[in-house]
Parts: structure tokens; C-alpha cells; sequence
């Protein structure tokens, strides 16, 4: 009955996770940071010509596995919102599924389902799952092969040990082809290994079975990685490109900076988080306060299980372990991000689920066990509100992730195909680095949010794009449509004052101009 009710539980989690990655995802949010355009378009051109990269060097170098996902879901849903963020909503709710898998191993099953649950309808979470970045990855892959590296460990027969071993080598190696974050990780990998080896060591086992399972585990994460390894070896530069320009090591005053960027990383948790609008509301701590609370109780449980070593000291080692070692990347950076701190996620919400379980275990009363759970749900009512009825229509939100733009490829969708249209760009914009091949073939350097434009028209009609200066002499068809990439009032009237002849209307908040 026990199992039944496990199983059950374990469903409604996942049914949740699915849920709030889904509900939406073509139109919320309605917006498209520009780093996730480049995504979406590079992976739609790469699974157009069947050349998919290991390294996009474009925008300070990007992972390849990712992107390459991204290209092989908009060849199947489109080039729109959805198309674009599947991937992410299938990595984001897979995880949900690995931490309570790696959870029931390492600290109980209640305790892996509290956290889950908590992952399942976290802001943090259930934001970066919803947008096309390539660090979701990066958990997914981390906690799945360090739990099936712990399922090979454990396993009966020897069969099953190596295939354990090697399915989780070779997810482990994939992750170096996710994010850079994903490289600090062998340390979190080396410390479960050993902690493993030393708890079969103790118990009397022989050690060369387990050896082989590392070693096995060890071979498989190479031969995923290597791609990745030969492709640095020929292009060193691209391996420490952004590493160097984040590093607070490369600032004037690297100690002082490592010490803000390390209490940066600590408090983004319960204090102050990204800034970021497009991945947070602004500066909000990464937990919901009830959840932070539960997290700090965690952390407190778990140092103190290992100062008395107690039962479940090695867990509670393991997982602060994991927790410092991905939180090294935050740090090192200098400030609080929503995406390099994801590496923390598998850690932060078992330590939580932890504490959540440690309380349920010490409540006598079925009625305070019932609120318990009931608050659980609500902190889920809650991270629901924020992101769909706060987050998603904030004007913060619509400016950091150019809504505007999105607004305006859009609109251009539902114009005839046969209608000439036309985007207008700021030649003073100081982010004019995006090179882009015009339809009468010549180049041009588009802001980077010329991308959310180009990316949601691939497959209607791209438009041509011009510079402001550039418009007033074009002689333009008749019937074609103008749209001012960042609208400014008085731009249609000095076309008029120029002789061209137009007349403007408003579509879903996109003005335009139509050429007579």
C-alpha cells in the first residue's frame, strides 16, 4: 500500500512539473530575450542543413548539444514561442523526476517528494524551463547521472551494475556539451565516487567490482565529452573566452570581489536574487520566503549530521558538497544569476525537502501534519501567482524580453504573403552586432533583437530590414507595410514631411505604416 501511495504522490508531482512548464508556453511569457532568438535560429539553420555544431562561437560561445535540441523541436513545432521552449519544458520536468529518483536514495523518499514537489512549482525553476536557455540542461544532466551512478553501486548483479554505470557515464559526459557552470562539476562526481567506495569499503565488499563500475562510468563519460575535448584542443581560445571575461580573478581587486561575489551567491537564496527581469522579478530572492526558511533549516540539519555523524551524515556530505561546489561559479562571476546557479538546484531542493520531511517526522497530530502538506500546496498556489499573474505581464518583464519585438514579428505573420514588409533599425542602437543576410541578399548589422523578428518570421516571410536614414529614399511597392523596430512617434509623420505617401494604423500595439 506504501508503494501505491509513492507512486501516486509521485504522479501529482510530475502532473504538477508538466503543468506549469506548459500551460501557455506559445504565448507566455509573451516576449524573447535575444540570446534565446540566437538560439532558436542557429538550431533551425543547423537542422536545415543537417550541420549540427558542438561550439556556436557567436554571442562569447555557446554550448552546442542544446541548440541542437532547439533545432530539432522547431523542425517539428515551427519557429514560434512553443517550438522554441519545448526542449526546456521537457529538460525542466524531467528533472522534477531525477531529484526525487536521487532523492529516495540518498535522504527518503518523503523528504525527495516535499523537495520535488518544491522544484516542481518553483519560481526559479519554472522560469528558466520556460525560456530557451541552454543552462536548464545542466541539472538534468548532473542529478540523472549521479543517480544512476548510484543505482549502479547498488545493484544486485553485475549486468546491471555496468549498464547502470554506463548510461550514467555517458549522461554525465554529455553535460560538458550544456553549460560552461556544468565544468566545475567532476568535483561534485569525484566526491560521490568516493563516498560510495569508502561506504562498500567499510561494509567488507570487495573493491574491485566497484572499480569497475567507475571504471566503466568513467570510460562512458569520456567518450560523451570528447567531442567537446577535441573540439577546445583545436580552438583554445573558445574554452576560456567567457570563463575570463566573467572571472572576478581578472578585476582590479580579485579578493574583494570573490568576497562580494561569494555573498552575492549565498544570499540570492532568501535575500536578493537576479536582477534580471527576464529571469526574475527583479531582485527577488530565488526561494519563496516559507521555502528558504525550510531550505536554511536543511543546510542546518545537514552539518549537523555530519558533525555527529550521524546515520545520514555521508547524504547530508554529499549534498553540501554538490551545493558548495556549484554555487563556485555564482561566486566566482561576482553577482547573482538565475542560470549559473542552477547547477545548485538537485542540492537546494533536497536539503529543503529534508527539513520539510524532518518537521512531518516530529508532528504528533494528524491535523498539523495535514497543514503542513497544505502549506506545502499553497507555497505552489503561490509560485503559480507570481509567475503567471505577476512575472508574466510585469512591464519589466515586456522590456527585458522585448515583447515589443515579439509584438512585431507577430503581426508581420498575419500580413498576406505576398505583402512586401519592412523593419526599420536604429543605426545609432549600440548593440548593432547581429549580421544578418537581407532577402535581396545584401548585409546588414541589426540590433540583437533583430533575431526575436527574424526567428518568429522564418517560416511566413522574412522582412527586409533598413536603417532609419536609409527610408525615407527607398522606393518602396505600393502596399508594402513599415514597422519601426523601436517605435517613436514622430517617425511616420517625417517619412510624410519627406514625400513619402502612407497612412498608419495599430495592430495588437504595433503601429505601422502602409505605402500608397
Amino acid at each position: 500500500m506504501q508503494r501505491r501511495t509513492r507512486l501516486i504522490a509521485l504522479m501529482f508531482v510530475m502532473l504538477v512539473a508538466v503543468l506549469f512548464r506548459t500551460v501557455g508556453l506559445g504565448s507566455v511569457p509573451l516576449g524573447l530575450d535575444p540570446d534565446e532568438a540566437l538560439n532558436g535560429n542557429q538550431g533551425f539553420e543547423a537542422a536545415q542543413t543537417h550541420e549540427y555544431r558542438v561550439f556556436y562561437p557567436l554571442n562569447n560561445g555557446r554550448e552546442g548539444l542544446f541548440i541542437n535540441l532547439i533545432g530539432v523541436s522547431e523542425s517539428a513545432f515551427g519557429t514560434g514561442l512553443a517550438g522554441l521552449r519545448i526542449p526546456a519544458a521537457v529538460i525542466g520536468s524531467l528533472t522534477v523526476l531525477f531529484v526525487f529518483l536521487l532523492g529516495e536514495l540518498m535522504v527518503g523518499w518523503r523528504a525527495a517528494l516535499f523537495g520535488s514537489f518544491l522544484l516542481a512549482t518553483s519560481f526559479w525553476h519554472v522560469t528558466v524551463s520556460r525560456t530557451a536557455f541552454r543552462a536548464i540542461l545542466m541539472p538534468l544532466l548532473l542529478t540523472a547521472s549521479l543517480y544512476l551512478l548510484l543505482k549502479a553501486f547498488r545493484a544486485n548483479s553485475k549486468s546491471a551494475r555496468l549498464w547502470w554505470a554506463a548510461a550514467g557515464g555517458l549522461l554525465y559526459g554529455l553535460g560538458f556539451h550544456s553549460y560552461i557552470a556544468y565544468r566545475i562539476s567532476p568535483l561534485v562526481a569525484i566526491t560521490f565516487a568516493c563516498a560510495e567506495l569508502w561506504r562498500r569499503r567499510r561494509s567488507g565488499d570487495s573493491p574491485r567490482p566497484w572499480a569497475v563500475v567507475m571504471a566503466v562510468w568513467g570510460g562512458a563519460a569520456v567518450v560523451a565529452a570528447l567531442p567537446m575535448v577535441h573540439y577546445f584542443v583545436h580552438h583554445p581560445a573558445d574554452f576560456s573566452g567567457r570563463m575570463n571575461e566573467l572571472s572576478v580573478l581578472h578585476r582590479a581587486h580579485p579578493a574583494r570581489a570573490l568576497w562580494n561575489g561569494t555573498r552575492a551567491a549565498v544570499m540570492q537564496f532568501n535575500v536578493r536574487g537576479d536582477s534580471d527581469w527576464g529571469l526574475n522579478i527583479s531582485c527577488a530572492p530565488l526561494l519563496l520566503w516559507p521555502v528558504g526558511v525550510l531550505f536554511v533549516l536543511g543546510v542546518a540539519l545537514a552539518v549537523w549530521a555530519v558533525v555527529r555523524r550521524k546515520a545520514e551524515a555521508i547524504a547530508a556530505a554529499l549534498l553540501l558538497v554538490w551545493l558548495v561546489v556549484m554555487l563556485a561559479p555564482t561566486a566566482i562571476s561576482g553577482d547573482t544569476s538565475a542560470l549559473r546557479t542552477l547547477g545548485t538546484v538537485a542540492p537546494v531542493f533536497l536539503l529543503t525537502g529534508w527539513a520539510a520531511a524532518w518537521i512531518y517526522a516530529r508532528l504528533r497530530w494528524r491535523v498539523a501534519r495535514v497543514l503542513l502538506v497544505a502549506l506545502m500546496l499553497a507555497t505552489g498556489g503561490v509560485e503559480a501567482y507570481r509567475y503567471f499573474g505577476v512575472w508574466a505581464h510585469s512591464p519589466g518583464t515586456a522590456r527585458d524580453l522585448h515583447a515589443q519585438a515579439v509584438r512585431e514579428g507577430l503581426m508581420l505573420n498575419e500580413l498576406p504573403l505576398d505583402t512586401p514588409r519592412y523593419v526599420v533599425v536604429d543605426r545609432d542602437d549600440d548593440d548593432l552586432h547581429l549580421a544578418y543576410r537581407n532577402v535581396d541578399g545584401t548585409q546588414i548589422a541589426l540590433p540583437y533583437t533583430g533575431g526575436d523578428i527574424v526567428l518568429l518570421t522564418r517560416q511566413h516571410r522574412v522582412p527586409a530590414f533598413l536603417f532609419e536614414d536609409e527610408a525615407a529614399h527607398t522606393r518602396f511597392p505600393s502596399g508594402s507595410v513599415l514597422v519601426q523596430m523601436y517605435p517613436s512617434k514622430g517617425f511616420f509623420a517625417g517619412l510624410e514631411r519627406a514625400g513619402v505617401r502612407l497612412h498608419t494604423a495599430e495592430r495588437d500595439g504595433v503601429p505601422y505604416a502602409v505605402i500608397e
